[in-house]
């Protein structure tokens, strides 16, 4: 329904702007997934570590698992977060990549080849999480098997696995998508501090 004061769309109640992009109808999608979780607050705050190098993660940089601050069944709380560079494929990863100068019969120009990302599929970006609903290797585990990964090989495999599988998700975007994607919530959040509203995302 048209809201015929604002002409925003009025959804269970609530008026959104007809004129958010799509992008951004993504990123509110995905910051309802994670709801009013700790990972939203300290993510804005920068208060989360990474958990590969621990050092603080800047708001609008990094990934962060939609889990982060919950206490799950057998598992303890989600501290599922990293720094792009840091969430990478793993060294026994050897699921095989496709490159653009793998596709011989496709109609790609020489420019299309120049600007092959060379870490396509290899690691994260700045906020893939907001583009795609994520939860990390640990939690994926949790769900599968239900239990915390413990120290037998086939744990690692899996564990290799879903951290494939998750990189595949974020490439499924292009990278300038996902750039889009971050300035429009970066748009939002000076508006909201504009606004003096704390917390912008769906309750």
């Amino acid at each position: 329904m048209l809201c015929t004061l604002c002409q925003s769309e009025v959804f269970y109640g609530k008026r959104i702007n007809m004129n958010l992009l799509p992008s951004h109808s993504s990123y509110l999608y995905c910051l309802a997934a994670l709801g009013r979780s700790a990972g939203v607050s300290s993510w804005m705050s920068s208060s989360i570590q990474c958990l590969e190098c621990g050092i603080l993660i800047c708001e609008g940089s990094g990934v962060v698992c939609a889990n982060f601050g919950h206490r799950r069944p057998r598992s303890g709380s989600c501290r599922g977060a990293w720094h792009a560079r840091c969430y990478t494929q793993t060294a026994r990863d050897a699921f095989p990549v496709l490159r653009a100068s793998d596709l011989d019969d496709a109609m790609l120009t020489a420019e299309d080849l120049k600007e092959d990302d060379p870490n396509r599929f290899k690691l994260a970006r700045e906020s893939d999480h907001l583009m795609c609903p994520f939860q990390c290797d640990r939690c994926h585990f949790v769900n599968i098997q239900g239990r915390v990964p413990g120290g037998r090989h086939q744990d690692a495999v899996l564990l290799d696995t879903i951290r494939r599988a998750n990189l595949d998700a974020f490439w499924s975007r292009e990278a300038s998508t996902i750039k889009s994607n971050l300035g429009e919530y970066q748009r939002v959040r000076r508006l909201s501090q504009r606004l003096g509203i704390d917390e912008p995302y769906p309750r």
